[in-house]
């Protein structure tokens, strides 16, 4: 079949009036670089080296995506409340903020040594599938980390409206911002 070419002006972008814009010179030494790098990723994505790194990629997003979505999901509900409570008044929407921000504060405090658990014992488990000591004792010291880290983010949480006075906010907005934080925990 014989190949159709465009007739000129024919273009997607002549609609809108920009088959001209991507001719001027300014334009054309600005696409330079981006065509180079293109043409050069085409380049390395067909040889052997780029094929395993495509595949090693494809699979890294693989893992990454549930990760990806669970953090997507956190801020939707942070924004939900936001805009939601927003609607209510500036007043209102500084406490929830603040009541938000103490909360997440003490969540990555004790979130943290629980995520470090799991990496580590992958570790082991990838370095020796037979050790059973090690993520035995990983998962202890997990534990204790979680323990530990409990009274201070409840004490944290108990007393978000001192905490919140002390770094110089307003004592209404933090007795608003301390009873939205213990509804949410």
């Amino acid at each position: 079949a014989p190949v159709r070419q465009k007739a000129p002006g024919k273009t997607p972008l002549c609609r809108f009036g920009l088959d001209r814009a991507f001719e001027t010179p300014e334009v054309r030494v600005f696409l330079m670089p981006i065509q180079a790098f293109v043409s050069n990723m085409n380049a390395r994505r067909q040889s052997p080296e780029g094929q395993l790194w495509l595949a090693e990629s494809r699979e890294i997003v693989k893992l990454g995506l549930p990760l990806i979505f669970t953090q997507l999901a956190q801020m939707a509900i942070i924004t939900t409340d936001i805009i939601m409570v927003g609607k209510l008044g500036a007043f209102e929407l500084a406490s929830v903020t603040m009541g938000v921000t103490m909360f997440y504060f003490g969540w990555l405090i004790g979130f943290g040594p629980s995520a470090a658990v799991a990496p580590i014992i992958a570790q082991a488990l990838g370095k020796d599938p037979n050790d059973v000591e090690t993520p035995r004792d990983t998962l202890i010291n997990g534990l204790w980390a979680a323990v530990a880290f409990t009274v201070p983010v409840w004490l944290l949480f108990l007393f978000v409206e001192p905490a919140l006075v002390w770094i110089g906010q307003d004592p209404k907005l933090a007795k608003h911002a301390a009873e939205y934080t213990h509804a949410i925990q």
